[in-house]
């Protein structure tokens, strides 16, 4: 909830809680600048290593995991790094796209994927989908606006605790299923999911936010505080199990 606090706001968030964020600006811009510290110092980043963008704005870009054993390999000459993107290759070597050279005896590929929906018929279904560059946009990260019977659980969106996020990303889903609480017209599911778009776009930022735990929980549980504890104990227990 602390970090949460401290990223940029959530466009729900209440009159409150704004004018609370625009006060604590000054504070939060103070505390990524202590993280950023830290990281320059565990790390000892120079040069071209330090990234070129705010670490609050690139905090979710992409998968972070924590090591130094690539700093350590690098202060013992072990290894050497370059930053740059390869333009062809030669029988001993490739040539990087700024002209440079480097030998090597064997590349390896480590490329990551590209996500394809071609299991839907391009015809009907994948324009339903309303496809962009960026990939899917969807009412609570889930359903398409204007294709209301298809759910996506637990592939389009990731999050600091995937456990959690597909944990209650399902029992939403079951409780909608089942009839305990419905969507709204697609109108409403398109707006939302427009406003969504644009300022996480504004904000290069998370897929996924506090928020929407909340309002997970909330439109699963609706106003029975005694539903909602039993949803999170669900949550809970689906994490231990998992875990």
């Amino acid at each position: 909830r602390f970090g949460h606090s401290t990223l940029p706001m959530h466009h729900a968030e209440p009159a409150c809680s704004r004018g609370l964020h625009w006060l604590l600006t000054p504070l939060k811009w103070l505390w990524w600048r202590i993280v950023e510290l830290l990281f320059w110092c565990q790390f000892r980043l120079t040069g071209e290593q330090l990234p070129k963008r705010r670490i609050e704005v690139d905090l979710f870009s992409g998968g972070q995991i924590l090591t130094y054993e690539f700093r350590d390999m690098c202060r013992r000459g072990q290894i050497k790094y370059t930053l740059g993107a390869i333009s062809h290759f030669q029988e001993d070597g490739v040539v990087l796209k700024d002209g440079s050279k480097l030998e090597a005896d064997m590349v390896l590929y480590g490329t990551g994927y590209a996500k394809t929906y071609d299991i839907f018929d391009k015809s009907s279904v994948q324009q339903l989908l309303d496809l962009e560059e960026d990939g899917l946009w969807l009412y609570r990260n889930m359903i398409p606006a204007h294709l209301r019977d298809l759910a996506f659980i637990g592939c389009e969106v990731s999050t600091f605790n995937n456990i959690l996020t597909h944990g209650l990303q399902a029992l939403w889903l079951q409780r909608l299923l089942t009839g305990k609480h419905q969507l709204p017209c697609s109108m409403d599911m398109q707006g939302e999911v427009g406003r969504d778009q644009a300022w996480k776009n504004a904000e290069v930022f998370a897929p996924y936010s506090a928020s929407d735990y909340d309002d997970l929980f909330e439109l699963a549980a609706g106003s029975d505080s005694n539903e909602a504890k039993a949803m999170a104990a669900e949550a809970e227990a689906a994490v231990k199990l998992l875990t």
